[in-house]
């Protein structure tokens, strides 16, 4: 299993002025570099769109799509159900900067204290894995690698 951060996340580089099908062609680069001629793609929430543009991209080359958890692809938001999804979808149509903006002040706490990300209520299978010390310590790694990569670009003008 191959993993890579897109740009602006983990410890990679932002690109500003990217598109979702911009995405494909690092993968196929990669694919390229590594001699890899077939592949699986999977992508994980907001990955989700960037795992479906490769497929677009590559029919012939990606033979399966894995989406986890991964965003869902409102084509309306439902007035009858009140949910954060839905408003932010809502807030996202009619002013994508006030929404990253409240996307960056929601998740702002993670920054300063990503371990409380891992403390949030969780399944048990979740909190026996969270109990091992290493795995915990990798996950928080993760998680502040992640949000600080996110919070940078906002700071940035990126996520607008």
């Amino acid at each position: 299993m191959i993993t890579v951060d897109r740009p602006g996340y983990g410890r990679s580089d932002p690109a500003p002025g990217r598109q979702i099908l911009d995405w494909p062609a690092d993968v196929e680069e990669l694919a390229a570099a590594l001699g890899v001629e077939e592949f699986d793609v999977a992508g994980h929430s907001s990955g989700g769109p960037y795992a479906l543009a490769c497929a677009y991209s590559f029919p012939r080359r990606v033979k399966r799509v894995a989406l986890i958890s991964c965003i869902a692809p409102y084509a309306e938001p439902s007035s009858t159900q009140a949910d954060n999804d839905q408003e932010l979808t809502r807030l996202a149509r009619q002013d994508l900067g006030r929404a990253a903006e409240g996307i960056a002040k929601s998740g702002a706490w993670l920054v300063e204290t990503p371990e409380r990300f891992l403390d949030l209520p969780r399944p048990e299978p979740d909190l026996q894995l969270l109990a091992d010390p290493a795995i915990r310590s990798m996950f928080v790694t993760t998680v502040r690698e992640a949000v600080q990569a996110r919070s940078r670009r906002v700071r940035m003008g990126l996520c607008t």
